[in-house]
């Protein structure tokens, strides 16, 4: 499983990460002893809401794996910022029904949603891994983040690159609940319900650690949004196991004094590969005696 970090969220949610499994489907084959690149893929930095001085979210960061590579989720947009194509879109800003949809990457996650209309429509959820970003449903509302997906190659099923939800746009001082468009199953971070209040509020969250989740966007006014969730890589393989053997070793000579005794244990009798061999012989002065090593 290979999943790119999350994009950060400004007004609309960042996307889910790019998400890479073959659990369950194909197996990867690798020459023993080859050293593999793994790289895991940092969440994107949040940015504002978009209205004054913003601040630019970030993208998340790509995760490899050898020659695979889960290209990290796309930042959120704003009313004046295009959010960014990535392993799945970012959400588009608010007040721009007709603003760009972002897109996901072939095979790895899905496109973005957008705002509603132009007034005081709020913004679109991040695409996730498994499905697209909502589109802002209604004035104020945040559109939610797409889902991300469920694999069990940790043998508990989990969800992995959800999308973060869009934020509020409400221009009032004060929280809508359940305003803010919900994150994508999968780490997908909830966006801010909190209107703009004069300042730098937020009570949204960021993407899950360590799922490629998108950050939750906020208001147009706030200068902050949710951070991207960190990727993450998962190896799973099948450990050898230890040598043991079919037949018991032979030993071949006459049992009697000056004669040599010759031990023996072919690959043949054992599964698994011994690397080598010990052998322990225990000895009597007498033929009725005791034996000792």
């Amino acid at each position: 499983l290979v999943v790119g970090g999350g994009g950060g969220g400004a007004s609309g949610g960042g996307g889910g990460g790019g998400v890479i499994t073959n659990h369950g489907v194909n197996t990867l084959i690798v020459t023993p002893n080859a050293v593999m690149s793994v790289v895991v893929g940092g969440g994107g930095i949040n940015g504002g809401g978009g209205s004054g001085n913003s601040i630019p979210a970030t993208s998340g960061g790509n995760s490899t794996f050898g020659t695979f590579t889960a290209v990290g989720g796309g930042y959120g947009g704003t009313a004046s910022r295009n959010p960014a194509d990535g392993g799945s879109g970012g959400g588009g800003g608010y007040d721009v029904p007709g603003q760009r949809i972002s897109l996901g990457t072939s095979g790895q996650g899905n496109s973005g949603g957008r705002s509603n209309q132009g007034g005081y429509g709020a913004a679109g959820g991040g695409g996730g891994a498994g499905g697209v970003g909502a589109n802002a449903p209604a004035q104020h509302l945040g559109g939610a983040g797409g889902i991300g997906l469920s694999t069990l190659i940790t043998g508990i099923s989990t969800s992995y690159g959800g999308g973060g939800g869009g934020g509020v746009n409400a221009n009032c001082g004060c929280d809508h609940p359940n305003s803010g468009g919900i994150g994508g199953a999968g780490g997908g971070g909830n966006g801010s319900s909190l209107g703009y209040g004069g300042g730098a509020y937020f009570n949204g969250t960021s993407g899950g650690a360590n799922t490629g989740g998108g950050g939750g966007g906020t208001d147009p006014e706030s200068t902050l949004a949710g951070n991207g969730g960190s990727g993450i890589v998962i190896v799973r393989y099948l450990a050898s196991s230890a040598p043991t053997n079919s037949a018991r070793p032979t030993i071949s000579g006459t049992a009697r004094t000056g004669e040599t005794l010759t031990a023996s244990s072919p690959s043949s009798s054992w599964t698994g590969s011994p690397t080598s061999y010990s052998y322990q012989w225990s000895r009597s002065a007498s033929f009725n005696g005791t034996y000792t090593d």
